[in-house]
């Protein structure tokens, strides 16, 4: 036998002693103190001097001594290279279940996704919070903006007919169409017409509808159908116009010129319509019917509004409130009956009354009255329904504006609902003839503030909600023959 032979045999019996003798020590990797295993990385190997480590460990102790592959032995400083390492394959060497490593590493992906769940709703929460700051970043830029640097003024003026002939206008929010009636342009066609106007575009159609042989006094939509006009005019007529189509779809007359017209509040089918005497016709619009007539000789029924229903306000079963020219009353439905009756109960407001609107969001009721009696300037009046009781509604006076004593012809102001915002309280604006001005209140501050100058008489006032320029609310102002947006 030759002395490589002797060398090998003189190793292995060196090992196989060493692991009788120290059971401990063949159980455990000196360097780790993990326990051995029989198979895999962590398998028991031996050096020359017999001592015993996981192979792993001892690879890679050898290769970081040096890279060469030449090192020692960490027990006894025996010189040793990789070519000395010994696989053993004994007895009593300690196999390691490995469930207990499954089921930390197990435990600790769960943990993770987990804290990667918690991370990934922070970051979200975040996020939302940005956008919200974004969001009032912009708002209050927009604040800083309109309240500073952009005064109320008069942003369009559109020429609507040469000849002097706009009367009334109706807008529908919802689809944000302006209509306006006036007298055709064309010599052969004798009669009053209907014009559209897209405002979120600022087109004015150039196309008109015909409605009515005479001068049309008043034009509502329809509280559900957007494309559904009614419209009254002083030829006695009754008309439906669906604006889908641009044409008269239902028409039918009354006895008498016809000066204003409302949907009634707790019906849909219901159109009421005051006369030139005062009288009131109640529609079905279903079959272009009168079902009900309140006939009187007073003075005209300059205007009719809806009153919705609704719980939170007190008139539950809704109604209208009707504005003779002498004679201020509200029409709730009387519940005791089947068919469409109301309880008319008067107002404690006296004056000429040359119009009237009502916003259902504020419960606000604004009534204008021309110069007569004691009272030697135009008034407008802002009320609030208080109650209904048993006697009738309880209206509230909130603040009174006056214009000027001069006031020849009827002019129609309105309200401008809040809109929730700065600068953003509810406004009156009215026309004043004699200043030759659109006149703008503030509800809230009870003061004036603001007037535009305007070149010809304002018929007509009509907000535009939703309808925004720079960040200000707008109303259009119709006079004979142009229309006019505002910021305000």
């Amino acid at each position: 036998m030759d002395s490589a032979s002797s060398s090998k045999t003189s190793t292995r019996s060196t090992a196989k002693r060493t692991l009788e003798d120290k059971s401990d020590e063949a159980s455990s990797c000196a360097i780790c103190l993990d326990k051995l295993t029989s198979a895999g990385l962590h398998k028991p190997v031996c050096l020359k001097c017999g001592h015993i480590f996981g192979e792993h460990c001892l690879k890679r102790w050898i290769l970081t001594e040096n890279e060469n592959g030449t090192s020692s032995c960490p027990l006894c400083n025996t010189k040793a290279i990789l070519k000395d390492l010994r696989v053993l394959y004994a007895e009593n060497v300690v196999t390691v279940d490995h469930t207990a490593e499954i089921t930390a590493v197990e435990r600790k992906l769960k943990e993770a996704t987990h804290a990667k769940h918690l991370m990934e709703m922070e970051v979200e929460r975040w996020r939302s919070n940005a956008e919200t700051l974004d969001t009032e970043a912009k708002r209050l830029k927009r604040l800083l903006y309109d309240g500073h640097t952009e005064p109320a003024a008069c942003q369009r003026t559109f020429t609507v007919c040469k000849n002097q002939s706009c009367g009334v206008m109706a807008y529908n929010k919802n689809n944000r169409m302006l209509v306006m009636s006036q007298q055709s342009d064309t010599t052969t066609l004798d009669s009053y017409v209907i014009r559209k106007m897209d405002v979120q575009l600022m087109r004015l159609s150039n196309e008109y509808i015909c409605a009515h042989k005479k001068e049309i006094r008043d034009m509502v939509f329809h509280p559900l159908h957007d494309h559904l006009l009614a419209s009254v005019g002083l030829d006695s007529q009754i008309n439906l116009t669906d604006l889908n189509i641009d044409t008269v779809v239902s028409s039918m007359s009354v006895p008498e010129p016809l000066w204003s017209c409302c949907w009634a509040g707790d019906n849909t089918h219901v159109l009421v319509v005051g006369s030139q005497t005062g009288s009131v016709y109640y529609v079905d619009r279903r079959c272009m019917k009168i079902f009900n007539c309140e006939k009187t000789q007073n003075l005209g029924c300059v205007s009719l509004n809806i009153l919705p229903p609704s719980s939170s306000r007190s008139f539950k079963n809704g109604g209208f409130l009707k504005a003779r020219m002498d004679h201020l009353s509200v029409l709730e439905e009387t519940v005791d009956n089947d068919y469409y009756t109301y309880r008319e109960t008067e107002l404690p407001l006296t004056g000429l009354w040359s119009s009237t609107s009502y916003d259902c969001q504020s419960n606000l009721v604004l009534t204008s009255a021309r110069p007569s009696g004691p009272f030697h300037t135009d008034r407008h009046i802002v009320s609030k329904f208080a109650n209904f009781n048993e006697e009738g509604p309880v209206l509230s006076q909130v603040v009174t504006f006056y214009g000027r004593a001069k006031s020849t012809q009827i002019y129609r102001s309105c309200l401008v609902p809040s809109s929730g915002g700065y600068n953003a309280d509810p406004l009156v604006c009215c026309y004043d003839e004699e200043s030759g001005t659109i006149d703008v209140f503030n509800i809230n501050k009870k003061k004036h503030v603001h007037d535009f100058k305007v070149n010809d008489c304002i018929l007509d006032l009509c907000p535009l909600p939703d309808i925004t320029i720079q960040g200000r609310r707008t109303i259009a102002g119709l006079s004979k023959n142009t229309l006019s947006i505002f910021s305000v």
